[in-house]
């Protein structure tokens, strides 16, 4: 105290002074105003007693009698000031039993009392705090339940479902006022929800160990664990586990294609070779790319027409179609990137003696296509007649097949199956003036409308004409019936057809007698020679032997054909120009392609275009195809050059 001693002489005042503990005036001044010296004036303490426990509260230093001492709950060191009242009830904590109104008592949450609990370590005790473990859900909101049995009540528990994800990031944001986030709208807040996306993957197993903070990893502002599609792709988690892709991973395969444009394009997101054919342009929402792109035409289109004879002398030795068929389709599928085939037959002209009175001049048995299946089991429906006869209508056939007039042998307008030829397409200018119907069949599989047996737009025709014998033909001397309408075809008409279709022809000789009548055989290198047929047979590296295969009693070894048929694929051109296919949206704004009339194996064309895009603004990506297309003379679409558009968020393009 400090003791001043007040002297009064004739000079005046003395001031003497000691230093001692202190004055006994300012000690009984300290006590006129904090008589228990709580840090809490006794003018706010008041004369009550708070906890009945007969002491004044004014002089009680645990005026609640909840073990924590006034000094630590009147939360301020300025003595004049009012004390704390935590939970704004009207009632300051030091005389309050639960000051943060949680449904604790102060004395439950100090733990110990002279040092109470903050376990946030906020400078707010427990027992004063709303959020005790500071995750932003007040502990009203949290309880005390121990929601992952971890001992922890969840109002002291920083990650109360156990996820590895702090509570204080799925509880939505900082406003108390606000009810937890609840992602997936299933009754359980995220907090407490070890699914918060509902999408069927654990939280823990989408944030990968990434927990404080949890990852974001496409950057949409969606943590990981409440984001549906973790890695941006467009394809949602749930439907990446079923697919067995990886949801967070946006390339699974590493191919180069997302694993969302693969689905989007049906092609084999966990396959490396297999990916959508085509350009990808990357780009975003509100985009525009000018492209410089190019075409290069290397996918060998080849439509394989195969017409036999049926009318044999010796049909017990003639080669099986259906035998010969499977081998050729079995043999073709491995050298071909794309093919189809179809079949027919011929024998002669229904005229008295000059056949076995049941034969056709020719017939369709199967228009192109590109299901074997159907056509292997045609073909086991057809195989050799006895012919009775030398000469076949090998012209007509290959005319008919060629060019689909149809044939009308009395041309008396009406179609008799007996001797007539159905037109392929009717039209006006078939021998039928359009009235009699037509082959043409358009459900059938893969196939197409061009001319006589549905070429397909952009492939190469290639028929493969098989005889027994030399084929019937006026400048040899063999008649021809007078009657029809078009007229019998001859040679000439054959190879015409041929040539309106820039086709080939694979001349099949299987006549027995050739050692002794080579007819037949002049016959088939006069159509290669014509048709421009030719192929490298000695294997001297020169393609200057007439398309004209042999085999006695039999089909040419299999190698021969496939070798044969190779040669004439690869003179394959195509005639057309490009324009734009595909474009829903119109998003190609400007195209223009390098003027062709004809392009070969190999060759390139030059496209440029301009892809304005003007998507919805979503978080993960979207995706959009447009093409280009390659049209014949006929606006037959040859070939489909597709460009596949991924349109990025924002914040990733």
């Amino acid at each position: 105290m400090n003791w001043r001693i007040f002297l009064l002489s004739g000079l005046g005042l003395l001031t003497v002074s000691c230093a001692t503990e202190k004055t006994t005036s300012e000690d009984a001044e300290d006590y006129a105003y904090d008589q228990d010296r709580d840090g809490i004036i006794d003018a706010h303490e008041g004369d009550e007693d708070a906890d009945g426990d007969g002491i004044p509260n004014y002089l009680d230093t645990d005026s609640d009698g909840d073990c924590i001492p006034d000094a630590e709950e009147r939360g301020t060191d300025d003595e004049l000031a009012l004390p704390a009242d935590s939970d704004h009830d009207g009632l300051y904590d030091f005389l309050d039993t639960d000051s943060d109104d949680n449904g604790l008592s102060d004395t439950e949450e100090a733990g110990d009392c002279d040092n109470p609990l903050d376990s946030d370590n906020d400078g707010v005790g427990n027992y004063a705090d709303a959020d005790n473990d500071g995750d932003n859900i007040p502990d009203i909101e949290d309880g005390v339940e121990d929601w992952d049995a971890d001992g922890q009540p969840n109002m002291l528990d920083k990650d109360s479902d156990g996820d590895c994800i702090p509570d204080k990031f799925e509880a939505g944001d900082e406003n108390w006022e606000t009810a937890p986030v609840n992602s997936d709208d299933d009754g359980m807040a995220d907090y407490l929800d070890l699914d918060s996306d509902n999408d069927g993957i654990d939280d823990r197993d989408e944030v990968d160990g990434i927990c404080d903070p949890p990852s974001d990893m496409d950057g949409d502002g969606y943590l990981d664990h409440v984001d549906v599609d973790i890695d941006g792709d467009g394809l949602s988690n749930a439907v990446e586990e079923s697919y067995g892709t990886d949801p967070r991973k946006r390339d699974t395969d590493g191919d180069g294609y997302t694993d969302g444009m693969e689905d989007f394009a049906g092609t084999a997101a966990l396959d490396e070779r297999h990916f959508p054919d085509g350009t990808l342009i990357q780009m975003g929402p509100r985009d525009q790319v000018e492209a410089l792109d190019e075409y290069t035409f290397t996918n060998v289109t080849v439509d394989i027409f195969l017409l036999v004879d049926t009318a044999y002398s010796y049909s017990c030795y003639h080669p099986r179609i259906p035998d010969f068929l499977e081998e050729l389709v079995n043999h073709l599928l491995l050298v071909y990137d794309d093919l189809a085939l179809g079949f027919g037959i011929y024998d002669d002209y229904q005229v008295p003696g000059w056949a076995a009175g049941s034969g056709v001049p020719y017939k369709m048995v199967h228009q192109i296509s590109t299901d074997g299946d159907s056509i292997l089991e045609e073909a086991s429906e057809h195989n050799m007649l006895y012919g009775g006869d030398a000469a076949g209508s090998g012209w007509e056939a290959l005319h008919q097949a060629a060019s689909g007039v149809g044939y009308d042998h009395n041309c008396n307008g009406d179609f008799e199956s007996t001797w007539d030829i159905k037109p392929f397409i009717a039209e006006e200018s078939d021998a039928f003036s359009g009235e009699c119907g037509q082959s043409y069949d358009s459900e059938v599989q893969g196939t197409g409308k061009g001319k006589g047996v549905g070429f397909r737009a952009g492939s190469l025709p290639v028929f493969m004409l098989a005889a027994d014998n030399h084929i019937r033909d006026e400048a040899m001397g063999d008649p021809l019936p007078e009657d029809a309408c078009h007229g019998a075809a001859t040679f000439d008409d054959a190879v015409s057809s041929v040539r309106n279709l820039d086709a080939k022809v694979l001349g099949i000789n299987v006549y027995e007698y050739w050692s002794t009548d080579d007819t037949l055989l002049g016959q088939l290198n006069e159509l290669a020679e014509a048709t421009g047929s030719y192929i490298d047979k000695d294997d001297n590296g020169s393609k200057d032997d007439p398309a004209v295969l042999f085999g006695s009693w039999n089909w040419p070894p299999i190698e021969d054909v496939v070798d044969a048929l190779w040669d004439l694929a690869e003179e394959h051109t195509l005639e057309g120009s490009f324009q734009i296919g595909e474009d829903e949206n119109h998003w190609i704004t400007w195209f223009a392609a390098t003027d062709f009339e004809e392009i070969e194996q190999g060759d390139s064309i030059d496209l440029e275009y301009q892809i304005t895009t003007s998507a919805v603004l979503r978080p993960d990506d979207q995706f959009y195809r447009a093409s280009l297309v390659l049209l014949d003379e006929e606006g037959e679409v040859i070939t489909t050059h597709w460009i596949w558009v991924q349109i990025l968020p924002n914040h990733r393009s």
